[in-house]
């Protein structure tokens, strides 16, 4: 069934060419709704075979891992491949519903979406950087692609020069890395780097700088985080929501993999105090975000800075770097990736222009309303678990500003989900524009209407893996103590 891991890589490269050779608007939007589907189901043999042996190895051309490239899954990069297909497959139905997207820009989604895919599945560090650069160059141009919004444009070239830096200081990390080991392959690099010595020391608190330091700026970390906030901001709804569940949590897989699998995060942490640091600009951030959010008028704002904070609550966990933190690493993650992009579609200028019926605002309200509380971290719902993990390992580690920020971050997330479904109550469109004052098109989206059945499967789709998996927690669970036994792989 390893098999099912290139089909991951293939399945979107080949939707995106046909796409190409169709040039059909109507027809894209299947195609790519097709692509989506296709690869979220293939992720169910890929979870049992995971299951039954614990990681897939694919070799490609059959050559030796040292000189060949290898793609490899565990228990814990499936969370991410596992968020980044979810992610699509609601992406592909809100564009279904709601806009005719040209072709192009679903051919460069397709693109994308294969360059996040194979960064989560490859087991090379040259491999993560091709890829990297296939996501980066396919997000760029959508990004720019509203040839009549120059805030767009400038959006575009603020990615294009921060994500070049980015990647530019993981290719010099990975030269370092290479220079030292002399491979490029993921699993000889865990068993390697674990020696550390007076000699080799040096090449690989370089590379450990270099790989950190543009994992950091990709991922948009307070103070660095303007670029990313301008793009999350001018970018259209359906690029905003795309990218706040893809981009940045791949970014996170990166410095995971590099900080502790092929770094000892213990030896290379302790020794320039970055756990320390990354705990303060966590507890800052989550702070500093939630206090914007809930300050802000503009609805797509507050879900902006909402998706900041949670940034802020996975830097927390990282920072301290313990089995009990990294667990609530994994729960937030899923928590974060089953709600923030739904949020950011359900509360899409598209959307709300649409809700004219007072039943479909009912249950817009309803769903709205789980969606919320989960990310808040209600009792009785899935983002309780996250929360509730994430605040025992932070008291365990006895950081008072992280404990004292969680507890802020918590409070401000009440009132700006109150102020989300406060929004709902707009009497015209004249109300709901002062809810959208960032919009350049808005006259545009209004020719745009609902269909009632599509949006009914949209909300079925956003709300069944919370239930999903409150149902199969103790599943969740076991899966989620492997994932953090597979990351904190010490030698």
């Amino acid at each position: 069934m390893s098999q099912y891991l290139i089909f991951q890589i293939l399945t979107p490269i080949f939707f995106s060419l046909i796409n190409t050779i169709f040039s059909s608007n109507k027809a894209s939007q299947w195609l790519f709704f097709l692509a989506t589907l296709i690869n979220l189901l293939c992720l169910a043999p890929i979870y049992s075979e995971i299951i039954e042996n614990e990681s897939i190895l694919y070799l490609l051309g059959d050559y030796e891992n040292k000189y060949g490239i290898e793609l490899k899954l565990n228990f814990f990069s499936f969370i991410f491949l596992a968020i980044i297909n979810y992610t699509s497959l609601i992406l592909s139905i809100y564009k279904f519903n709601f806009k005719d997207f040209s072709f192009k820009a679903n051919s460069l989604l397709l693109l994308a979406i294969t360059g996040f895919t194979g960064i989560v599945i490859s087991n090379d560090i040259f491999n993560i950087y091709v890829f990297l650069e296939i996501s980066s160059l396919a997000s760029y141009a959508l990004i720019a692609s509203n040839r009549h919004s120059l805030p767009s444009l400038y959006a575009g070239f603020n990615y294009l020069i921060f994500g070049t830096i980015g990647a530019t200081f993981y290719l010099i990390g990975i030269a370092f890395l290479y220079l030292y080991s002399g491979t490029l392959n993921i699993s000889i690099l865990m068993r390697s780097t674990g020696m550390f010595t007076d000699y080799n020391q040096y090449y690989l608190l370089l590379s450990f700088f270099f790989i950190v330091s543009g994992s950091i700026l990709k991922i948009g970390v307070f103070p660095v985080h303007n670029w990313l906030n301008n793009v999350y901001k001018k970018s259209e709804n359906y690029l905003t929501m795309f990218f706040s569940g893809t981009s940045t949590i791949v970014s996170i897989y990166i410095f995971c993999l590099f900080a502790f699998n092929i770094f000892v995060w213990n030896n290379y942490a302790s020794k320039i105090h970055f756990d320390i640091v990354l705990e303060c600009i966590g507890s800052l951030s989550i702070l500093y975000f939630s206090f914007l959010a809930y300050t802000n008028k503009n609805v797509k704002k507050i879900l902006i800075y909402s998706s900041f904070a949670q940034v802020g609550y996975f830097l927390c966990c990282l920072g301290v770097g313990t089995k009990a933190s990294i667990t609530a690493l994994c729960f937030q993650l899923i928590n974060h990736g089953i709600s923030k992009s739904v949020l950011i579609a359900l509360f899409s200028y598209e959307m709300l222009h649409n809700l004219k019926s007072k039943t479909i605002l009912m249950i817009h309200f309803l769903f709205s309303s789980i969606i919320i509380l989960n990310l808040i971290g209600t009792p009785l719902l899935f983002g309780f678990f996250a929360k509730f993990n994430m605040l025992v390992a932070i008291i365990k580690d006895g950081n008072i500003l992280t404990i004292f920020s969680m507890i802020g971050g918590t409070f401000f997330s009440i009132l700006y989900g109150l102020k989300l479904l406060r929004s709902l109550r707009y009497q015209d469109d004249s109300q709901l524009r002062k809810l959208y004052e960032y919009e350049e098109n808005v006259a545009k989206l209004e020719n745009h209407r609902i269909h009632q059945e599509q949006f009914y499967l949209f909300l079925v789709v956003c709300i069944l893996p919370i239930f999903f998996s409150l149902y199969f927690y103790s599943e969740v669970n076991n899966f989620i103590q492997y994932a953090t036994s597979n990351l904190l792989t010490f030698r």
